[in-house]
């Protein structure tokens, strides 16, 4: 008869050797901060990025909740999306700046970067075309696209942003039919 010993050996590794292979981070989204139970918003991409990667989530109803699992130690920026919302952080209860924000993910930030919390509101859409940034597509957008103009190629403008409506750097004869279309409303 054969007897066969089988010794397994466990080592247990500290805490913060633990933690090597990342951290969580999250938090909540909440539309009223006076009704933080029942004012989550679902449907939230939060995503963070920074040197050591970008890592995302979307926000769960009802309390809006958002985890993000096994980051990496370093510094991140924090931005909170979803079209037709604009989000501030809050801080202790008190709406701060908007986002997004900076975090620095280690063992010492551990509990404060799992309780990262956004105050979300509605916030105005510009509409494609209207190049003078009043709400609205009207004959003064067109005087402002004229004054824009750069032709192809050329380099818009901080000022003339909104006029380049193909998104590629000019504003030329291609921005001017997109601009054509939306004014005839389609």
């Amino acid at each position: 008869m054969r007897l066969l010993v089988l010794a397994v050996a466990v080592t247990l590794a500290p805490v913060s050797e633990a933690l090597a292979e990342g951290f969580t981070v999250g938090g909540a989204i909440y539309t009223d901060l006076n009704n933080v139970l029942t004012s989550g918003l679902a449907g939230v991409t939060v995503t963070i990025t920074g040197d050591n990667g970008t890592f995302s989530a979307i926000s769960i109803a009802p309390l809006g909740i958002w985890p993000i699992h096994n980051v990496p130690s370093g510094v991140y920026t924090v931005m909170p999306v979803l079209e037709g919302w604009c989000f501030k952080h809050i801080v202790s209860g008190v709406v701060g700046d908007p986002a997004p924000i900076t975090i620095t993910v280690d063992e010492e930030h551990l509990a404060k970067n799992q309780s990262i919390q956004f105050l979300a509101e509605t916030c105005a859409t510009t509409p494609e075309g209207d190049v003078n940034g009043d709400g609205e597509v009207d004959q003064d957008d067109l005087a402002a696209f004229a004054n824009c103009l750069t032709g192809p190629g050329g380099n818009a403008d901080a000022e003339c942003e909104s006029a380049d409506l193909d998104a590629d750097g000019d504003v030329d004869l291609g921005d001017f039919a997109r601009l054509q279309i939306v004014f005839a409303g389609g």
